[in-house]
């Protein structure tokens, strides 16, 4: 569920913000750079994991909106899929809504998908030697 949310949430947003911002995707400061593989992306990310999908998941979890016996399809072999559908949609929706939760960082307020934009422009903006960066971090 963590890569789920990982790769089907949280990648195509950070890739959005780098490529608005007019980065390169390759050139990260983290992780590893190697052909073909988006370091500035990745490593973008890891400033929202936990926000966006540890948080959302140990929600879910916690509240039993999701029980562990329930997670995993057992026609898994025949589609090729390891999460059930409503597991699936469960997921989607929550993923999504926490996207759009107003947080505070910096002063400001607003949802947590406007700040994942927001710091894509500011290591831009760092890049250029034009202000200061200030990795997203938000207590739980």
């Amino acid at each position: 569920m963590l890569n789920f949310g990982y790769q089907t949430i949280l990648f195509p947003e950070v890739w959005k913000a780098v490529s608005y911002a007019g980065l390169d995707f390759y050139a990260g400061y983290l992780h590893a750079d190697r052909p073909g593989k988006p370091s500035l992306v990745l490593d973008l990310m890891e400033e929202f994991r936990q926000q966006v999908v540890d948080r959302t998941l140990t929600s879910l979890l916690s509240r039993d909106v999701i029980k562990p016996d329930e997670i995993l399809a057992t026609e898994a072999v025949k589609e090729a899929r390891v999460l059930r559908k409503e597991v699936i949609k469960t997921l989607l929706t929550s993923f999504q809504v926490r996207l759009y939760t107003a947080v505070m960082f910096h002063g400001q307020r607003g949802p947590i998908k406007s700040f994942i934009h927001h710091q894509a422009r500011r290591v831009a903006r760092f890049l250029l030697r034009e202000g200061d960066y200030a990795p997203f971090s938000l207590g739980w």
